[in-house]
């Protein structure tokens, strides 16, 4: 058995440097009270709170972070200038002083008039899925629940959780919240119009929902506009646009889309062909969990494209993706331990791996082990 080679620290296990994230720092937030040049009546800051002078931007934010109001306080027009009285320099001040006694005397009168009303919340209620699929998708009851428990009851009718299927209402709650902005909800009408399940079969109607959530940024939905443009399933078939897509899938690191821009470099298809960046693709996929990638990252070594030749980690490689269940790399593994490349050679154990990838539906392994079995 091939035994795996830990990684060096700043090293990935196919020996390709690994950048750290850099730290992006936002640019401070300015406030109206900067750049502010009208005098203050400090008698009148006084009144209000005891201050001897005017309170500088990041004393007023830590206050309104500490209520919890954030800073849209500060964007109302005139607050930096304290406009409820707006005395001008040289008018009484028991006015400002009387002023402010009526309005503190009025906010202990009616206490709820002075303080915001939250907003409804739906959060932390609790629904009934067999109560809510008794109601119209259609209806305003529907309309004011949350988009995502629209979209889990159509879920539940798609699968059957909580009783018998019923996809074609089950789509009339998935469009519901499609309509409503839920970018689950519109993948899962891309996958309806694709399947055929509860509507018509329209890939181009697919397309265009994936489209849809896809912009929304859902990975799912990048990955499958991309494989409509790769295929020209719906849509025309495009090249460049599906790099496009998968690009941005793989960025939020799905394995698939990053497996997909693996084989987009290394043959060019919608990109420039870069064999080293192949290969970093096919990393990236292997360590999320893609175990055919690891098959990829072995062939890149034993070929020596986009890193140097070395059939001993090509085989670490191979093993790696053997022991996931990749059908690619158990032949792969088994031909490095029939020929002895990069391995002790072991025929026994070649025709198991052999025999474990004919199993797993690999063509060449089934005819590898009837030439070797004769």
């Amino acid at each position: 058995m091939v035994k795996l080679e830990k990684a060096s620290s700043g090293k990935d296990d196919a020996g390709l440097e690994m950048s750290p994230a850099s730290n992006v720092r936002a640019s401070p937030v300015k406030t109206p009270w900067q750049n502010q040049a009208e005098p203050v009546n400090k008698r009148l800051l006084e009144a209000q709170g005891g201050l001897s002078k005017r309170p500088g931007p990041r004393r007023l934010r830590s206050h309104y972070f500490r209520l919890g109001e954030g800073f849209r306080s500060f964007d109302k027009p005139g607050f930096s200038r304290l406009s409820i009285i707006n005395l001008k320099a040289g008018q009484g001040s028991l006015a400002a002083v009387l002023a402010v006694i009526l309005a503190c005397a009025l906010a202990l009168a009616f206490p709820s008039a002075s303080k915001a009303q939250p907003e409804p919340s739906h959060r932390n209620q609790a629904y009934n899925r067999n109560d809510l699929v008794l109601l119209e998708p259609e209806s305003d009851e529907v309309g004011r629940l949350p988009i995502e428990v629209i979209n889990e009851v159509g879920s539940a009718l798609f699968n059957g959780i909580d009783g018998p299927p019923n996809e074609a209402l089950a789509v009339r709650w998935y469009y519901r919240a499609a309509l409503l902005g839920s970018v689950k909800a519109q993948f899962n009408m891309g996958l309806a119009f694709t399947s055929g399940r509860g509507v018509p079969v329209d890939l181009a109607e697919a397309a265009n929902w994936y489209r849809l959530s896809a912009q929304g940024g859902l990975p799912m939905a990048q990955l499958n506009l991309c494989l409509a443009y790769h295929k020209g399933e719906g849509v025309r078939r495009n090249a460049s646009e599906a790099a496009y897509w998968c690009g941005l899938a793989a960025a939020q690191e799905n394995p698939e889309a990053q497996f997909f821009m693996g084989d987009a470099y290394y043959n060019g298809s919608g990109v420039k062909k870069n064999h080293i960046k192949s290969v970093e693709w096919y990393v990236r996929s292997a360590r999320n969990g893609n175990a055919n990638a690891w098959n990829e990252v072995g062939l890149a070594y034993e070929r020596g494209e986009g890193v140097p030749k070395d059939l001993a980690r090509a085989a670490n490689c191979y093993n790696l993706g053997a022991a996931r269940g990749s059908a690619k790399a158990q032949y792969s593994l088994a031909e490095a331990l029939y020929n002895g490349r990069g391995v002790r050679r072991d025929r026994d154990l070649a025709i198991h791996w052999y025999m474990m990838a004919a199993e797993g539906g690999h063509v060449r392994a089934k005819r590898r082990l009837n030439d070797i079995m004769r």
